[in-house]
């Protein structure tokens, strides 16, 4: 079978063959868009099976998604203030993204992942004694710093 060369992935709209387009075989098409989607599944890990995003110092998948959870509990609750307003545009995002990268590098349910974010939150926000309490500056300066750099949509 062959496909019209000239749109996206080598393919043409009927507009373009009207202007005098050349027509390639698919499979001419096939092997560039197979190389492109293995060059994307390959840079997604690192050797480690770490996701190949750069997270912010001393943070993890974990973290930064428990420190979006509190830093948005904070700001609901009126206990902090989020200047750039990023936060309160992108936390959502920025918690499913990195609680899925959790997720994935750790073999667990999506279920499991979020317990974790909420007892870790939770012990951040010292609404529970487990971990070490952090000021409510110091939890929307870190989840700043994570959604500013979280990871690609899987």
């Amino acid at each position: 079978p062959f496909r019209l060369s000239g749109g996206p992935f080598g393919i043409a709209s009927r507009t373009t063959l009207r202007r005098g387009l050349s027509v390639r075989p698919l499979n001419s098409v096939l092997p560039n868009l197979s190389m492109a989607l293995l060059a994307v599944l390959a840079s997604a890990c690192s050797p480690k099976g770490e996701a190949a995003y750069v997270r912010p110092d001393g943070e993890t998948d974990l973290s930064c998604a428990a420190l979006l959870y509190a830093a948005n509990d904070l700001l609901n609750d009126g206990k902090a203030t989020d200047p750039d307003g990023i936060i309160k545009d992108k936390h959502f995002t920025g918690l499913m993204r990195y609680a899925t990268a959790h997720a994935q590098t750790k073999k667990l349910e999506a279920s499991e992942v979020l317990g974790l974010v909420k007892i870790k939150a939770f012990g951040m926000m010292g609404t529970i004694s487990s971990g070490s309490k952090l000021s409510p500056e110091k939890i929307i300066k870190r989840a700043t710093a994570c959604v500013s750099t979280a990871p690609p949509p899987v």
